[in-house]
């Protein structure tokens, strides 16, 4: 068998606030996968569990953010700022929420999405069984997002925070396109990757990528489990964040034909 070539064994970047009870699914999820990461790297932001321990414990990199007040993406743009730069075009990095875990094969497969020419891959979730009514209705409510996905063969709105895959150089070109005015700014002095202005960063990264000219995809051969709700307070203050941070994010680029979807 062939071992994968160039810099396909992409580096991993796991944003993490007080995941200490979620991480290690995550991590191992990470370790079995059939294209293994190169490396991985926790950022644990303003924890105060165990989280940065037991990240190294797995032999994991483990990154503190500096004074930082922009929750997830603030924490993944200080660790670009200082490491983006000198890594080549075509070096793989994908970002993984700490609450989930990757099937066996998404890293295989996300990589043989982006050799077909797609610029970034993101993942299509399932939902964690929780044993609660919520955690049943967003389990369903995933699946039915899965079934529209297939059925639109990956084209997506949005790539999910949760698993998502691109290349050096794409990112490198989101700071360029900010900071040419092509796309809005991050809301950073210098322009960083994420948007610090607003709540659904990851969305705001799927409109830049293709304002600049670029194809994403979904495909349900990128697959994980995550974590559900179990409270309705809990799913409507996550609905309430993703709705207002849509409406943010539309505003700041205005009708275009990616936002008029």
């Amino acid at each position: 068998e062939t071992e994968p070539n160039r810099n396909d064994r992409p580096t991993v970047l796991i944003p993490a606030h007080n995941e200490g009870d979620r991480l290690p699914a995550c991590i191992e999820s990470l370790m079995k996968q059939t294209v293994q990461p190169d490396r991985i790297v926790v950022i644990a932001d303003n924890c105060t569990d165990n989280t940065a321990l037991l990240a190294a414990s797995y032999g994991c990199e483990v990154y503190t953010p500096t004074d930082n007040t922009h929750a997830k993406a603030g924490g993944l743009n200080q660790w670009l700022c200082e490491h983006l730069d000198e890594m080549p075009d075509d070096e793989h990095i994908m970002v993984v929420d700490a609450d989930g875990y990757l099937d066996a094969d998404f890293i295989e497969n996300a990589l043989t999405f982006l050799d077909a020419g797609y610029a970034a891959c993101g993942g299509v979730f399932r939902a964690e069984p929780n044993g609660t009514f919520v955690g049943f209705c967003q389990a369903n409510e995933y699946e039915r997002y899965r079934y529209l996905l297939k059925h639109r063969k990956g084209r997506t709105l949005v790539l999910t925070g949760t698993a998502t895959m691109f290349t050096a150089g794409l990112l490198k070109e989101v700071v360029e396109a900010r900071e040419a005015g092509q796309i809005p700014s991050s809301g950073n002095i210098p322009e960083t990757v994420y948007s610090v202005n607003t709540l659904v960063e990851d969305l705001e990264l799927t409109l830049a990528i293709k304002h600049i000219g670029h194809k994403v995809i979904a495909p349900v051969e990128c697959s994980l489990t995550t974590e559900a709700m179990n409270t309705w307070r809990s799913l409507s203050k996550q609905r309430y964040r993703w709705k207002l941070g849509a409406l943010q994010t539309s505003w700041q680029y205005g009708f275009t034909g990616h936002t008029s979807v």
